[in-house]
């Protein structure tokens, strides 16, 4: 290739907004007249002067990652070991095992293709090209994940650290070293969950392969000590998940201890209430395709690979599905309490921020949405309401007003020019303590007063704040770096019932997430109701065809 015809290449790819100022001087150490090189330095510039990425009838995706990765290499050969070739070939196959479709990869098409190559340069410039194009797929979506969480989740805002990975100097050097395989398992995310979700994944698909599991029909309550002709159809479904050891010897139209017990496992898997009865709600889980848990597991390992790989050591996690709040010291659980989350009226959004303060008997000023929806109606049927819950009609200039001034009957939000504040105390909607953290939402953490909801074990209870069981002990948690703190003093402090803000001295990232699959400490696959039917847009994202994607650059949602 002459000068002019370097130029034009670099001029491409400037355009593109690639600084390669360090190619440079690889160009100049491309194997001289190299019939493969010259074929392949052709390729590329004819590939950007087109725009279509075209190949052997097949679309490159990471245009411009291609260009920088064979310019930094000479534009020589990156795929010349078949052991190489071989282990992409097996990665591509075993994509499936990480929730994800071989044929994004082209699987089919490099199969077909390099049993038929004539060994011909442009056949092999074109392999070279697919090849390398398809490291790079799997090097994204490893470790990002394939889908975009900014177009599924309105105001997605966790972020990755830009260029945390070079994706061209990860597929130079495993081509270098054949290293293919480690290069890319590396990856993944390396935690426990992740590991745990994807043997479920493998397990879920065999139960699927052997024949899935019979549907239960609908019926009256089946408990202990029944008979009955549906009970062989229970039996039979506890035992394709596992939930009844398929050793075990039971009567075969007999509700027996062993089959409640069965029940039971199954009834702690799935965020039921854990009664031994197999009551509408159990058997509507049970009643769930094999297909659907599939997707479900799925859905939830591409939304570990969103986050996982740049994690604090230290945060809260909100479980929004799971009904908890979790604390990690050190990347590990180290406590946790039951919580109540949005109805699906009133979601509980997903979103990262750091909490900074918390208070100790807090007001509350009723919000908007539940003034409208919720006050307003039944203050226009009795206004006395205020009183028995000890809230405040305060106006414009922060003066309390007698609320018998006020004709309710004709209030709306649009004319209502007052705010209504409840004052501290244990029947604040708040309760005792509230845990702050930036949000756009006005969402954060709160004791409450309604403690009997936490018996329930869906509990989608409140209007997006995350109302939490134990509050006290979470605070004295993050105050201990706060000298001077603990439980005695929050207690004190809360008893006087005096307002008080208590910044931390060390403040914490908080994680709201929603997965409605996860895993126990052994392994043991946990399902959740999809409370807010979030699942299904990540399932239809994962099964599009990769062509319907954007092309691949750095994914601009991590940037």
């Amino acid at each position: 290739m002459n000068s002019s015809s370097t130029q034009g290449i670099f001029s491409i790819l400037l355009k593109k907004g690639l600084f390669f100022l360090i190619l440079v001087s690889s160009v100049a150490h491309t194997e001289a007249n190299s019939p493969f090189s010259e074929l392949m330095r052709a390729r590329i510039e004819q590939i950007h002067s087109s725009g279509t990425g075209n190949v052997g009838g097949r679309q490159i995706i990471a245009i411009d990652l291609i260009a920088d990765t064979y310019a930094r290499n000479g534009f020589r050969r990156l795929w010349g070991q078949p052991h190489d070739v071989k282990q992409l070939m097996a990665l591509i196959q075993t994509a499936a095992d990480e929730g994800l479709n071989p044929e994004d990869y082209l699987f089919s098409f490099l199969t077909a293709r390099l049993a038929t190559d004539t060994g011909s340069s442009i056949d092999e410039v074109s392999r070279d090209l697919l090849l390398s194009d398809v490291f790079l797929r799997l090097t994204y979506h490893y470790y990002y994940g394939k889908t975009n969480p900014k177009k599924l989740y309105r105001g997605w805002n966790f972020s990755q650290i830009q260029h945390s990975i070079d994706p061209v100097s990860l597929l130079l050097q495993a081509t270098q070293d054949s290293s293919i395989k480690q290069s890319l398992l590396h990856l993944l995310p390396a935690i426990s969950h992740y590991a745990a979700l994807r043997k479920g994944l493998k397990q879920y698909r065999n139960i699927e392969f052997n024949g899935g599991w019979a549907t239960v029909p609908p019926g009256p309550l089946l408990k202990k000590g029944m008979t009955n002709e549906r009970i062989p159809w229970l039996q039979s479904r506890l035992r394709a998940s596992g939930d009844l050891a398929l050793g075990t010897t039971v009567s075969r139209d007999a509700f027996t201890s062993e089959v409640e017990q069965a029940l039971i496992r199954f009834q702690q898997r799935h965020g039921l209430k854990p009664d031994g009865i197999a009551g509408p709600d159990t058997i509507s889980a049970m009643n769930v395709p094999i297909a659907n848990r599939i997707e479900q597991l799925r859905a939830n390992m591409e939304r570990l690979r969103w986050v996982s790989q740049h994690l604090p050591q230290n945060y809260l996690l909100v479980d929004i599905v799971g009904f908890r709040v979790k604390q990690f010291l050190h990347g590990k659980e180290n406590w946790s309490t039951r919580s109540q989350v949005g109805t699906p009226y009133r979601e509980t959004p997903v979103f990262r921020s750091v909490m900074t303060y918390l208070v100790l008997n807090p007001g509350w000023t009723v919000p908007p949405t539940i003034l409208k929806e919720d006050l307003l109606p039944k203050l226009r049927q009795d206004s006395s309401l205020l009183k028995k819950k000890r809230i405040s009609v305060i106006d414009q200039s922060g003066h309390e007003i007698d609320p018998a001034s006020i004709d309710w009957s004709s209030v709306t939000l649009k004319n209502f020019n007052y705010n209504l504040r409840q004052r501290p105390g244990s029947n604040n909607a708040l309760g005792r303590i509230k845990f702050m953290f930036p949000n756009n939402y006005s969402v954060y953490l709160h004791d409450t007063p309604s403690k009997n909801l936490f018996e329930a074990s869906q509990r989608a209870f409140s209007s997006g704040c995350i109302r939490i069981e134990d509050p006290l002990e979470l605070a004295e948690l993050l105050l201990q770096s706060n000298d001077g703190w603990n439980r005695k003093r929050l207690e004190h402090e809360i008893a006087t019932g005096q307002t008080r803000t208590v910044k931390l001295k060390q403040p914490i990232p908080v994680l709201l997430m929603y997965f409605t699959a996860e895993a126990r400490e052994d392994s043991v696959i946990l399902f959740r109701k999809d409370l807010y039917h979030r699942d299904a847009s990540i399932v239809d994202a994962l099964n599009q065809p990769l062509s319907n994607n954007a092309v691949i650059d750095m994914p601009v949602w991590y940037q």
